[in-house]
């Protein structure tokens, strides 16, 4: 046992409470997954294949990445390693929460995996970690403050590709991928390590953006987030 189990709950209850914590981030995903839709036409995509790479990818900050690096010409093995870096959190988030999961099936766990992003997460281990949590259906919260927002920003996104399908080509929405990216990223500086990274990222990112094959993104990461490590390392020794 977690915890000693004095609240008891049901899968409504849990996924009520999960749709009322995670209301809040639901309007400002809407937004993103109408510039997501729309830029993935403008890179290339079809309506279907941008649809498409909104439910497969499903993680805002990767979708961004790979939609700047395919508009500059990346190589599909450079758009892979950054996304990859940009999402190494997600390692963590699952290594953090998989013991409230241990005792679902197989095809909950898959579910739950897929649908383990940013606001799913930071509600959820908050919850769980109170004492006297009944936390025999946990996973219904979970689903709940990942589903409902995903639900907002695929439809969004589906929405925003067919109005980017059908905009005039000198309508150039190229500019929007960093700036919504730096919208996903500024909210997120809120200790010294952070603003560390994201500074050495950022510079990096800029000095090395010339360099072959575009690796100079999945680059910047690996130095913002060692930089982020060492930090966090030097003020908990």
């Amino acid at each position: 046992m977690i915890n000693d189990v004095t609240i008891k709950t049901t899968p409504r209850s849990e996924f009520w409470a999960g749709a009322r914590d995670v209301a809040p981030f639901c309007l400002g995903v809407i937004p993103f997954g109408l510039v997501s839709g729309a830029i993935a036409v403008q890179a290339g995509f079809s309506v279907v294949e941008a649809t498409a790479l909104s439910l497969i990818v499903f993680a805002g900050s990767a979708q961004l990445v790979a939609l700047q690096l395919l508009m500059s010409g990346a190589i599909l093995f450079i758009i892979l390693l950054s996304a990859a870096f940009v999402n190494l959190r997600m390692l963590m988030y699952s290594v953090s929460i998989a013991p409230y999961f241990q005792h679902l099936p197989l095809r909950w766990k898959l579910l739950l995996a897929y649908g383990l992003v940013d606001q799913a997460y930071a509600l959820s281990i908050v919850r769980y970690q109170e004492d006297g949590r009944d936390l025999t259906f946990t996973h219904y919260y979970f689903i709940a403050t990942a589903f409902i927002p995903g639900v907002l920003r695929h439809s969004a996104a589906v929405i925003g590709a067919l109005v980017g399908a059908h905009s005039p080509a000198s309508w150039s929405l190229g500019f929007v991928v960093p700036v919504a990216f730096t919208a996903l990223v500024v909210p997120r500086i809120t200790s010294r390590p952070a603003l560390a990274a994201a500074l050495v990222s950022g510079v990096t990112a800029v000095l090395a953006a010339d360099l072959p094959f575009n690796i100079g993104l999945p680059l910047a990461a690996v130095l913002g987030i060692g930089t982020a490590v060492f930090l966090e390392t030097s003020q908990s020794s």
